[in-house]
């Protein structure tokens, strides 16, 4: 885009200069305009003038890439942090339940999936565009299956066992939202690259998730 910038730029300020001195020699022809000293005169101008548009308009690119990943992190870490507690308040209630100190409707009823900011986040423009692809996905991903076993809590009834694994459920996919998150922030600040935030994912999800066959043996 750049490059077809500085291009059409060049054709239109060398117009535009033929035409000015055209003003002060009504005679003077394009050929012969070409070959006398003021064309070699007006192309070291036009090509000042380009390079110098270009550098400022690279550095202006770059200024705002730096700057929308500043901005990205610190949206990220406002998300982890309500995510967070979201994630250790499930994890003590779990750990009550599991020792007989909760029952099954308390479990229910003070269980958390508070994902309203990553929602928000992620509807955000600029973070589309500066995140890693596969992090909005598995961000996306791993929201809307957290807030499935959310809905799935909320409209069960009270003596219902299987609130126990939807509380549970709820926690795995927060847990993989803030490996992510994390994950994210290291290639914002240049730690990783974007093969590096791929395999890092994929190498955490070989280790959460044991085959069943792999079980059996």
């Amino acid at each position: 885009m750049i490059l077809l910038f500085s291009v059409v730029s060049i054709f239109v300020l060398f117009a535009l200069k033929y035409f000015i001195d055209k003003k002060d020699d009504a005679n003077i022809k394009v050929k012969e305009f070409i070959v006398s000293k003021k064309f070699l005169e007006t192309v070291t101008e036009l090509i000042v003038i380009i390079l110098g548009a270009t550098i400022a308009i690279n550095f202006t690119n770059i200024q705002e890439k730096k700057e929308n990943k500043q901005r990205t992190i610190a949206l990220l870490e406002a998300t982890k942090s309500e995510i967070e507690e979201s994630y250790n308040l499930n994890s003590a209630f779990i750990s009550k339940y599991d020792e007989g100190n909760f029952t099954i409707g308390e479990l229910k009823y003070n269980a958390s999936c508070n994902l309203s900011t990553l929602n928000k986040v992620l509807d955000n423009d600029m973070v589309i565009v500066t995140i890693t692809p596969i992090s909005y996905q598995v961000l996306c991903n791993n929201m809307d299956n957290a807030n499935i076993f959310n809905d799935m809590r909320n409209n069960a009834d009270n003596e219902d066992g299987n609130i126990y694994t939807y509380v549970k459920g709820i926690n795995s996919h927060l847990e993989t939202i803030l490996y992510e998150i994390d994950n994210e922030i290291l290639y914002l600040k240049g730690k990783y690259t974007e093969k590096n935030v791929q395999n890092k994912y994929y190498k955490h999800i070989d280790t959460k998730y044991i085959p069943i066959d792999t079980e059996n043996n």
